[in-house]
């Protein structure tokens, strides 16, 4: 029972997967308790799809697993409401944001994989050319996240906006909302994000743990940063430079007396 739940995530080693964690502490729980499982950016559902035998496993140890899984691409809406209807999961067909509404989301023209409310985030990988746009609904998810799951409610979130995560989780982080999650799988898309915005976005990423860790009465569990190199390295940060060369002994930065104390 507890290696079919586990399959999908075979590729990991041992117990190491965020998945494998979560799925561990869900299958251990007390009869009668529910967990909480948020998935922003389903796109084609296959990581949601993966929890099918989770889910069948928590039931017959009297836990709940529900679901709930946002997607805004109408291209998707039909499949995704039929693979709702089969796992009684719940489908959202918006765009997590920080706002009920609606808005323009970016859709790339080679695929659908990088469409984001984030419009630097949304260009073809082959042509460099910029898709279209679609009119969707947003749903606050701050929000969303007060609504459904309680305090210390054993909980999964997976984010995967395509760069707009560096809009959306200094919302959530404002809103209280990252401080009632158990696990936390972030998929960040630093390349993707804006030239001016690209420093304070490496910030972010940077202190989000420890701004969880002190910010939180009860932080997550565990937080999963997944950095595909494609999506974070080797495009340049601007002003990434100048603060490595301020806070080295190297360059053209001559070091504090007090400073040369505190190396002393």
């Amino acid at each position: 029972m507890v290696f079919n739940a586990l399959t999908p995530w075979a590729h990991c080693m041992g117990n190491t997967c965020i998945e494998h964690k979560f799925i561990a502490e869900v299958l251990a729980a007390p009869a009668g308790s529910r967990a909480v499982l948020l998935e922003v950016g389903a796109n084609n559902g296959d990581w949601t799809v993966g929890w099918a035998a989770a889910a069948k496993a928590a039931a017959q140890v009297g836990v709940h697993l529900e679901q709930h899984f946002f997607e805004p691409q109408p291209v998707y809406f039909e499949s995704l409401t039929a693979i709702a209807a089969s796992l009684n999961a719940t489908f959202v067909p918006a765009a997590a944001g920080n706002r009920d509404g609606h808005a323009s989301f970016h859709v790339t023209r080679n695929g659908s994989m990088s469409s984001s409310l984030d419009p630097h985030a949304a260009v073809n990988s082959n042509s460099n050319q910029r898709g279209f746009n679609v009119n969707v609904p947003t749903i606050d998810l701050a929000k969303y996240i007060q609504d459904t799951i309680q305090e210390g409610s054993l909980s999964f979130l997976k984010l995967d906006v395509e760069g707009y995560e560096y809009e959306l989780l200094p919302w959530l982080l404002m809103q209280d909302a990252l401080c009632r999650l158990s696990y936390v799988n972030i998929e960040w898309h630093l390349n993707r994000h804006s030239i001016e915005k690209r420093l304070a976005g490496l910030g972010l990423r940077l202190a989000l743990n420890s701004l969880l860790a002190h910010g939180c009465t009860s932080p997550p569990k565990l937080i999963y940063n997944e950095e595909y190199e494609p999506n974070n390295q080797a495009i340049p940060v601007p002003g990434l430079h100048d603060i490595t060369l301020r806070h080295s002994r190297w360059g053209d930065v001559k070091p504090h007396r007090v400073t040369m104390e505190l190396i002393r």
